[in-house]
């Protein structure tokens, strides 16, 4: 292939994070800080533009964009919620469970999530269906695992975990939790899927990393590589997580 670009979409100063395409590329949702207040905002390519889409006082954000495209879910941080609200902003948003970062399941039956345990004392990731109600664990271990993102198919979840002692990109079978594999091999964060969900994105350090899946079925994995660009890159956890990823209200 040949050389990869970057292209700048927004160049003011405020903060400008989580970014998440929409399923028909028209669109990114995003989380900025540009209106004095972390909130949840869209950006239309065609338009040039971009649409304020929360007002509330609270810290929202990584935002994810529904499959069918109408709904945006997303965390509260402050007060640990987290939300849907439509695209148009026609309604107010509605609570929709307890935790930080979510991900939809594909076919948005429901979403998985990552909630603080009081008898873990740790990060602890958990799915739910809007029709059960009933909070099913996934990961729940002493160590922390956040962070979740679901696969295209629905068969695998990205997550990060520190059990190793740093913050290390995992990935594990899908709902049953039962094969787990480390896909970072010198510290990784802040992973994602490609929309076929043939590659995952992580951040190592301040590099923008890639590995490709060579063999899906098996889930037979490539060894990390900085993506071409070489673009340089915050290599913190966002700012969502310098609070709450603390024990807390």
């Amino acid at each position: 292939g040949g050389e990869s670009s970057s292209t700048y979409l927004t160049t003011n100063g405020a903060d400008d994070r989580y970014p998440n395409w929409s399923p028909d590329g028209a669109h990114i949702v995003f989380a900025s800080n540009r209106s004095g207040n972390w909130d949840i905002w869209i950006h239309d390519f065609e338009q040039g533009s971009r649409t304020r889409l929360t007002f509330d006082s609270t810290f929202e954000a990584s935002p994810r964009w529904s499959p069918t495209g109408d709904k945006i879910l997303y965390g509260v941080a402050d007060i640990r919620q987290i939300k849907i609200k439509q695209v148009d902003g026609a309604s107010e948003a509605i609570t929709v469970g307890q935790g930080l970062l979510a991900d939809w399941l594909p076919d948005e039956s429901g979403f998985v999530f990552e909630r603080y345990s009081r008898e873990t004392e740790s990060w602890d990731i958990l799915y739910t269906r809007f029709d059960e109600d009933e909070v099913v664990p996934l990961l729940v271990t002493e160590a922390n695992e956040v962070a979740p993102r679901l696969s295209p198919d629905g068969r695998h979840l990205l997550y990060s975990s520190d059990e190793s002692g740093t913050w290390e990109v995992m990935a594990t079978t899908f709902p049953d939790g039962e094969k787990r594999w480390q896909i970072s091999t010198n510290s990784g964060i802040q992973a994602q899927w490609s929309p076929t969900g043939r590659e995952i994105f992580f951040i190592e350090g301040t590099t923008l990393m890639v590995v490709s899946l060579v063999d899906p079925k098996s889930f037979t994995l490539s060894q990390p590589a900085p993506l071409p660009t070489g673009s340089t890159i915050l290599s913190t956890f966002d700012p969502v997580h310098l609070s709450p990823y603390t024990p807390g209200a």
